[in-house]
């Protein structure tokens, strides 16, 4: 028996080793990292729609370089550069269409799970920051230009308010084929509202209560 196991081992042995094959490992980077839900939409654009992402945001920093250059002058009030802000707020358009369309279309499965209020809230909110930051990182530059904090701050506010609104009515709007009409009411309603002097806190309040309408239900994106 000894002799027998000892031939065995010997002609185990005294066979060539296999030839070794090289795992070829993948190259680590940002699509190997789990990224968490309130970063989906920005990737999303920047890897599926990075024209409309870019092509906005200049056209938006344009335009607010318009307003605050005009604004310098003396020419026009607060009201021009709340004025502004509309317009800002409804060039991103698309881009808040788009984020509809991506929640229904690829993230349809996530709709059917229901969310705490305030968790839905806040992915809301710091997902349209991430959108927000060219424009409220130039209000912030110019502050200078600006009279004092609280016009700072209800700028601020106008904008991220009104953006949340404005998704909101599209989120609303189940029917595409009356999506033009709603946002040209809308933009017109504002507009009307900023020229007669009505409170930013009022115009304001206006945008976040549709936006809070919009997500009450906790199957409601």
């Amino acid at each position: 028996m000894f002799f027998a196991h000892k031939d065995l081992l010997f002609s185990m042995l005294s066979r060539a080793l296999p030839d070794q094959k090289f795992i070829q490992l993948k190259p680590f980077g940002l699509k190997s990292i789990p990224l968490k839900r309130a970063y989906w939409l920005i990737v999303h654009l920047k890897e599926n729609r990075p024209l409309l992402l870019l092509a906005s945001k200049i056209f938006l920093l344009i335009l607010l370089q318009l307003f605050f250059y005009s604004y310098t002058t003396d020419t026009y009030d607060e009201r021009w550069l709340q004025f502004g802000m509309l317009c800002a707020v409804f060039i991103n358009f698309p881009i808040w269409l788009e984020k509809k369309e991506f929640e229904q279309g690829k993230l349809g499965y996530f709709l059917n799970l229901p969310r705490p209020f305030l968790r839905k809230a806040w992915l809301h909110f710091y997902s349209t920051l991430q959108i927000l930051a060219p424009e409220l990182l130039y209000l912030l530059i110019h502050f200078p230009d600006l009279s004092d904090v609280r016009q700072v701050l209800s700028l601020l506010l106008l904008l991220i308010s009104l953006n949340l609104g404005l998704y909101a009515l599209i989120n609303a709007t189940k029917a595409s084929a009356y999506l033009p009409r709603n946002a040209v009411i809308s933009f017109f309603s504002l507009f009307f509202l900023i020229i007669f002097g009505f409170p930013v806190l009022l115009i304001s309040g206006l945008g976040l209560a549709a936006f809070l309408v919009s997500i009450r239900s906790n199957y409601n994106q």
